[in-house]
């Protein structure tokens, strides 16, 4: 059975931990206006104001502003001058742009400068905790927890399996979307447009021989996958291996977990681990929509509340 409530207690007290430090940084920053820093480039040399100029590109990118429009409209730059700076930040690792929705975001050099590259998506690593620890136990086979940015593949939690003979994955990301269950699944939560200019951006290469390369064979079964709302695939990554894997939804970013070991172990379990990888999706997205509700809540009671708003 799954611990909600240790979840949720765990989630409330991450949130009153943020909320002291929130509170410890304003009282060290009062008095500083970071716009005004931001935005001070404008009596600077032409060297340094592009060094503002980034860092106020990459605060709108942190705040949501993922367009070029936006970040012009709010940095008050125009489209030329952010487009360059983007382009010169993308170099550096600094942002990333996401080839599907032309959209830019956050890089992966600043996830790795706060020590661990997957920060940003710790909620989601909170909430699938219970559920993953859970289905590698039922299981007993190495149990992965994947995002997909753009078309990068990446593993944010892997449970090892206890077996001697067990299968783990230990790259943290790579481009073959196309390869393995747990891709598959992440790729049939794309809109169809999406779909179609992310197959126009992937190169369909064969890991092993059962890696599918054709597009036609790919699409028809990601129309099975979300039919299924699950995914299994046979040696596509690793000869002799086998992968289950199911879609968390409502995600920022399509999300999957799945279950991977010797196909002559799972094979004969099919049916059990199936349900049991169906059952640990749906449990971790409802985690993640309880998180969302609670942060959305404590949100909007701060904005509502003059006493909290102040502290």
């Amino acid at each position: 059975m799954v611990d909600l409530e240790g979840i949720e207690g765990k989630m409330e007290t991450d949130i009153k931990k943020r909320e002291a430090w929130e509170r410890e940084v304003n009282r060290s920053l009062s008095g500083i206006n970071i716009q005004d820093i931001l935005l001070n480039g404008n009596r600077k040399s032409s060297a340094v104001k592009s060094v503002y100029r980034a860092a106020n590109i990459l605060a709108c990118l942190s705040n949501g502003y993922n367009t070029i429009t936006d970040i012009a409209s709010n940095c008050k730059l125009n489209k030329a001058t952010v487009h360059r700076i983007l382009k010169a930040l993308i170099e550096s690792r600094l942002a990333v742009q996401d080839p599907v929705s032309r959209r830019y975001y956050v890089g992966y050099l600043i996830a790795q400068m706060v020590s661990n590259p997957f920060i940003t998506h710790e909620y989601l690593i909170t909430c699938a905790s219970g559920p993953m620890e859970y289905l590698a136990g039922v299981t007993e086979e190495t149990v992965i927890l994947c995002i997909a940015i753009g078309l990068q593949y990446i593993i944010l939690r892997e449970i090892p399996s206890k077996h001697g003979l067990r299968v783990i994955d230990g790259k943290k990301g790579d481009t073959h979307l196309h390869a393995g269950a747990t891709s598959k699944v992440m790729l049939s939560q794309l809109s169809d447009r999406d779909l179609e200019i992310a197959l126009m951006n992937m190169k369909l290469e064969p890991l092993t021989s059962n890696t599918v390369t054709d597009k036609e064979k790919l699409i028809s079964e990601l129309k099975k996958i979300r039919r299924n709302r699950y995914a299994i695939s046979y040696g596509e990554r690793l000869k002799g291996s086998m992968c289950i894997a199911a879609p968390i939804v409502n995600y920022v970013l399509p999300a999957a977990v799945g279950v991977i070991g010797p196909e002559g172990r799972i094979k004969p379990r099919r049916k059990e681990f199936i349900l049991e990888v169906c059952n640990a999706a749906n449990q971790i997205t409802e985690n993640v929509e309880k998180a969302i509700h609670i942060i959305t809540t404590r949100k909007n009671k701060r904005i509502k509340d003059p006493e909290i708003k102040s502290s």
